[in-house]
């Protein structure tokens, strides 16, 4: 049985007891790329698949991923991530990031300007078109013979 398969009968059995992080045993927050993880290691794993970064250990390979000592080595972090199940395929790559409002405004923005110009173009050339038609009789109105 796989840590995540564990990890999930864990919290079904007992949903009042917190589950640790499959990774480093801190607190989890809840299932993130398919495993129990905190929110220090999804986000870890998110930035590494994210931006494709590659680690290298100073030691032999396998140090030991805890709450206390899980940023001392990226790469063992990284491959302890793997190993419980957390799984690459799983992270959307169209969500929007936190700051990509900023390009869709200034699209945004400039679409909105261009539009408003062209209103205001054709409002003066309505009103333009207005005062230079002649004036026909209202049809309510009857003349006088």
């Amino acid at each position: 049985m796989s840590w995540s398969q564990l990890h999930e009968v864990y919290w079904y059995d007992n949903p009042e007891k917190t589950i640790d992080c499959a990774v480093c045993n801190a607190p989890s927050s809840g299932r993130h790329y398919g495993v129990f993880t905190c929110e220090g290691c999804k986000c870890f794993f998110n930035r590494t698949v994210r931006y494709k970064l590659s680690y290298t250990c100073e030691s032999s390979g396998n140090c030991r991923i805890d709450r206390q000592n899980r940023t001392q080595c990226q790469h063992c972090r990284f491959e302890k991530c793997v190993k419980v199940g957390m799984r690459r395929d799983a992270i959307r790559r169209g969500r929007p990031t936190k700051y990509s409002y900023l390009s869709r405004s200034s699209k945004s923005f400039t679409s909105q300007y261009d539009l408003i110009t062209l209103l205001t173009q054709l409002e003066r050339s309505a009103r333009a078109s207005i005062t230079a038609a002649p004036k026909l009789p209202d049809p309510g109105v009857q003349s006088m013979p």
